[in-house]
């Protein structure tokens, strides 16, 4: 009878996370379509630049493993959990400004300091400490009582939506809409405050010695997630440097498609994922077993997406975002293949953390980041948005070369290639 009722809980619980990503993966995606038809490229671009660009440092406000608070949470009384969310609460806040100042400084050096690139950041980027407050919707969560949360980021959502449809229909500036963006991150973490504080779940103290053992193991989960984050958004940083807000438009269109496709592998790779524990927990050749039927469904999945995407590109292009946008379907196209590294190094990154390896999965990240740099500012001045292929393609490639030796990549490695052959099915 517990076991039941702990399973249906548990059901009840990811039917509410599956449900909020549905939501705003559909919706979101359809308004998102609806202003890069509506406004300019330019306009489009900004704004894209903006809200982005900060979301970037957003892993500097929500610092400290979760999974660790979490089980600090599980372990105490209610009274010394209060001091658990107060703590992490002025840990997350102090790291988030330290973000918020790191943000100025390199927006500053890329599009200089004063512009008006720099200072809509600013306005903006206050929304990164405040993701501190999202510490609050931890105890729903160890509690699998996801409906609060639920309740909280939807609520936010949808009055976002509902101001930038107004302001689609009343022709809001791109300032504007920028404005709409943070009020709906600042209600959302308020939200979730607001409702934990209702349960009892305000007041604490801090407590250095808990917040020395966050900080601890969750440093280079940071640095791996902000280097990913960073890397990913480069593109965006080499394009304002050379002043093309009209190609930062274009280039945001495909990366939000990009974006919600990769939506699919981390659904897939956390549900296979448990297997691949299991294994390891078991024997070393059941480990390998379920970590290369892990890789090949990710990798299939990957050429699935780039094989659809190659003859719809057009058709996707013009049906959603219209004419102005059609000279991007190269782009589309040629970073849809390179989507199979990404949807791979979903499970990749998991294995890497699994074995203990987060300092060979960072010098693979930073190696990337160095890499794909020096590409984009070669490349997109000759080749325009079409070079941001080659220069992630690049920063993917090399550094897995160059770090061969290396026992984890190696292994990865191996993995990746002996994945191009027909998977199984997950047992």
């Amino acid at each position: 009878m517990v076991k039941n009722l702990q399973s249906q809980s548990k059901l009840a619980a990811a039917s509410y996370l599956i449900g909020e990503r549905l939501i705003r993966m559909f919706i979101g995606f359809f308004v998102h379509a609806w202003m890069a038809r509506t406004l300019t490229p330019e306009e489009f671009g900004f704004i894209s630049y903006i809200v982005k660009g900060v979301a970037v440092y957003y892993t500097f406000g929500l610092f400290g493993n979760d999974e660790v608070v979490i089980k600090e949470l599980l372990s105490q009384k209610k009274e010394e959990q209060k001091n658990v969310l107060v703590t992490v609460t002025y840990l997350r806040l102090l790291i988030g400004t330290i973000g918020f100042v790191v943000m100025l400084l390199i927006t500053g050096l890329a599009s200089g300091f004063g512009s008006e690139t720099w200072y809509w950041m600013l306005i903006f980027g206050i929304t990164i400490p405040m993701q501190a407050l999202t510490v609050y919707e931890l105890p729903f969560i160890s509690n699998m009582s996801m409906q609060p949360i639920f309740l909280a980021r939807n609520s936010s959502y949808f009055i976002g939506v509902i101001c930038k449809i107004i302001g689609l229909l009343k022709h809001f500036t791109k300032s504007s809409f920028i404005i709409i963006y943070m009020i709906e991150e600042f209600f959302g973490k308020f939200f979730s405050a607001i409702l934990a504080f209702k349960q009892g779940w305000c007041g604490g103290k801090f407590n250095s010695k808990l917040a020395y053992y966050i900080l601890g193991p969750s440093l280079l989960s940071f640095f791996a997630s902000f280097i990913l984050l960073f890397d990913q958004r480069l593109p965006f940083l080499v394009l304002d440097y050379f002043g093309s807000a009209t190609e930062i438009g274009k280039y945001a269109v495909v990366i939000t498609l990009l974006d919600i496709a990769l939506l699919f592998p981390v659904s897939l790779a956390t549900a296979i994922f448990p297997s691949v524990v299991h294994g390891k927990n078991t024997s070393l050749e059941a480990y390998e077993k379920n970590r290369q039927h892990l890789a090949n469904c990710l990798i299939w999945l990957g050429f699935a997406f780039a094989i659809v995407i190659w003859p719809l590109a057009p058709l996707i292009i013009k049906l959603l975002y219209g004419g102005k946008y059609l000279e991007v379907i190269p782009l589309l196209r040629g970073l849809a293949f390179t989507s199979i590294l990404n949807f791979y190094n979903v499970g990749r990154f998991k294995w890497f953390v699994l074995d203990k390896a987060l300092p060979d999965w960072i010098a693979l990240l930073i190696s990337g980041l160095i890499i794909q740099s020096l590409a984009l500012y070669l490349l997109i001045p000759q080749y325009g948005l079409n070079g941001i292929i080659g220069a992630v393609l690049l920063g993917q490639i090399i550094p897995n070369l160059l770090l061969v030796w290396r026992k984890n990549v190696r292994e990865s490695l191996k993995i990746f290639f002996r994945s191009l052959k027909i998977p199984n099915f997950i047992p």
